[in-house]
């Protein structure tokens, strides 16, 4: 009896059966995929400006997001949560700071460029 017990013939190799179309890959794929097209979208012939105005887009979405989320939530409360849209309302915030931030260096250093003269 306590050799069966003892017995490593009946242990399961893998009793949870993980595989990966068991796992949620979907968002590890996104974030590569993002990724890749973040490389893409920084490319060397782009000059500062293109650069610049691509920047205040992507601050723009972000900043329409939260707007965007809490009416798809005020029509159909059950497809967005709260979390989300105060998470976008973050990501909106922290990015309108930074290029708020941004441009007063910028303008600061122009301001220093013409007093240098």
């Amino acid at each position: 009896m306590l050799e069966s017990f003892f017995s490593t013939a009946s242990i399961n190799p893998d009793p949870f059966k993980l595989t990966s179309s068991g796992l949620r890959t979907d968002v590890i794929d996104k974030l590569r995929q993002r990724e890749e097209e973040a490389k893409k979208a920084i490319q060397p012939e782009q000059s500062f400006g293109e650069l610049f105005l691509k920047a205040l887009d992507d601050v723009n979405t972000l900043q329409m997001q939260p707007y965007q989320l809490t009416e798809k939530m005020l029509t159909d409360p059950e497809s967005v949560d709260i979390h989300d849209i105060t998470l976008a309302s973050a990501k909106a915030n922290l990015a309108l700071s930074m290029t708020k931030e941004f441009i007063e260096r910028v303008i600061r250093a122009y301001k220093e460029i013409i007093n240098i003269r």
